[in-house]
């Protein structure tokens, strides 16, 4: 089925991003208080789309975009930067790992973020890069 081409802001404006909206889709089970904690440092966002796909909470999709207290524990074990990307970044938004090829952000902003992102330290901060920096790269 074909969206109108303006539906992603639709999408966008009418996603989920706080555990309180969650609550309204979903019983949650878990303390509110530590997920509101693990959203405030690592955002939530659901699109309608995904919303409708989900079953139930546990699900293959809703594993993937619903915040658990698992992944707080898990997060506190892992690596801030598991890809160590930030070793290969020569400027900022540009990582550059292999001789032929270069990671660009453009932005830190996506449609839905994943509960797994290996970019979640940074993903859902506001902005875009900005005007004139990219010509500031080109020799």
């Amino acid at each position: 089925m074909a969206h109108p081409p303006e539906q992603w802001k639709k999408d966008l404006k009418e996603s989920i991003e706080s555990i309180e909206e969650l609550s309204q889709h979903f019983p949650l089970m878990e303390n509110r208080e530590e997920l509101e904690a693990l959203v405030k440092q690592y955002p939530m966002r659901i699109t309608p789309y995904l919303l409708n796909l989900m079953k139930e909470k546990g699900d293959s999709i809703s594993r993937q975009v619903i915040p658990s207290l698992e992944e707080g524990q898990m997060t506190s074990a892992c690596m801030d930067d598991p890809l160590a990307e930030g070793h290969d970044s020569p400027v900022p938004n540009l990582v550059h790992r292999y001789p032929d090829r270069v990671l660009l952000y453009l932005t830190s902003q996506c449609p839905v973020y994943c509960r797994f992102c290996t970019r979640k330290r940074f993903v859902g901060e506001p902005g875009f890069i900005p005007k004139g920096v990219l010509e500031g790269w080109v020799g």
